[in-house]
């Protein structure tokens, strides 16, 4: 059977909403048996699901670039219109920091990389457990919440927030243009929808040069002042195009990496009462427990590579300039790397191997604070509830439908207060 294509498998496109929400990790078990690289029908798309070989194409940018021109599309029947609407509000939008391959990519990667350092993580956690503890002030005695609204969205923002030095109140437009950004990237987008997205995203880069000029004038110690204080290897300060594209993966990284990540790992928890009352009685399981969640969850399921050369993965031809999908999702499920996949396993040996973050010089800069992120907010919600469960039986979980993204939208959960 051909690695590229099957005839049971010609059905199956990720660009189909049935293949992005409820399907996915079947179609991703079907194509890891029988087309470990497909060849998507609607979007032409060469798709990798196989851990080694997804882990391969991630850390070889040798010969698979990271500029796959899914962003600010050269080809796009509308560039010409969505160019005037960001310069209407703004400069041009950047390259993303992710598009960047070796040696550039370290240029723009620094700066990132020191503003998210171990130490100025650590020097959040205090102020993450506070906030953690005062949404669930707001729930708690109710018994019954939607946990997304209510939680996974509220606690990544309020510290995104902070950290902006904006308010809070804000938080709605931080979400908005958190999908945005992400949807942006959606390869069957349609030319109107490319319009609209940027009229978004150019209010989004107005926004941030309000506050980037606003911590110029009175810089503290948040992560804004740290961002426009920092240096390129040249000694001079970062430009505003790389400031808009830093503060744009924030955005994603707060609004909806970590929000899919705390929703979907409650419902690991509210389907594993084991799990739960270990990692509450045992805190040091609470690391084992986050990359569980990390992993089983996939909240980022691809990002895009291009091939620079003609190139063989898996048996399959894949030719010079085929975009192709690194599927972390399909990866993090694989059985050959990752035994029982589908299940938390709080001892699995392999367990920070997973690829939720991906791998190599493009792992996700702001790693670090998704995980403080989560360590702190289930270590607040176990302290002080138990016995989770569905509120509304089937109906209580809906799931995304992006093309990046995944994990719950909704999440109406029941509980017992401790």
């Amino acid at each position: 059977m051909s690695t590229s294509s099957s005839d049971q498998n010609e059905a199956i496109s990720f660009g189909c909403p049935a293949f992005q929400k409820e399907l996915r990790f079947d179609a991703y078990d079907a194509l890891r048996r029988e087309a470990p690289v497909y060849l998507d029908p609607l979007t032409g798309h060469y798709v990798v699901t196989r851990y080694a070989d997804v882990r391969r194409i991630l850390i070889n940018h040798r010969v698979f670039s990271n500029d796959a021109g899914m962003v600010g599309r050269s080809e796009s029947p509308v560039k010409d219109v969505v160019e005037k609407i960001y310069l209407e509000k703004g400069p041009l939008p950047g390259r993303n920091l992710q598009t960047y391959d070796p040696p550039e990519h370290k240029t723009h990667r620094a700066p990132v990389d020191g503003a998210f350092n171990h130490w100025n993580v650590m020097a959040l956690r205090d102020f993450m457990i506070a906030q953690a503890n005062l949404f669930i002030d707001d729930f708690i005695d109710a018994g019954e919440v939607e946990f997304v609204g209510a939680f996974a969205i509220k606690f990544p923002l309020r510290v995104f927030a902070d950290q902006l030095g904006v308010a809070y109140d804000d938080a709605p437009k931080l979400k908005l243009w958190a999908d945005v950004a992400v949807e942006e990237i959606n390869p069957v987008l349609t030319p109107e929808r490319e319009i609209e997205i940027a009229h978004i995203l150019a209010d989004m880069n107005e926004y941030y040069q309000k506050v980037l000029a606003e911590a110029r004038a009175a810089p503290d110690d948040r992560l804004i002042s740290k961002l426009v204080q920092m240096t390129g290897p040249d000694g001079e300060p970062l430009d505003l195009s790389e400031l808009l594209i830093v503060l744009r993966a924030i955005v994603v990284a707060a609004g909806d990496t970590t929000t899919f990540a705390l929703a979907g790992g409650m419902k690991l928890l509210m389907e594993n009462p084991e799990i739960a009352e270990a990692v509450r009685t045992d805190p040091a399981k609470l690391d084992a427990f986050v990359d569980e969640a990390l992993r089983i969850v996939s909240p980022v399921q691809t990002l895009f590579r291009r091939a620079r050369e003609d190139v063989e993965v898996a048996g399959c031809k894949i030719p010079k300039g085929a975009v192709i999908e690194a599927r972390y999702g399909a990866a993090n499920h694989d059985p050959e790397m990752f035994g029982c996949p589908r299940q938390i396993d709080l001892k699995r040996e392999n367990g920070r191997v997973h690829l939720a973050f991906g791998v190599g010089v493009h792992i996700c800069p702001g790693l670090q604070l998704a995980k403080a992120e989560m360590q702190t907010g289930f270590a607040a919600l176990l302290a002080r509830m138990h016995n989770f469960r569905p509120a509304r039986g089937a109906d209580s979980f809906e799931y995304s439908s992006s093309y990046i993204a995944n994990g719950p939208v909704k999440a109406h959960i029941a509980f017992d207060r401790r």
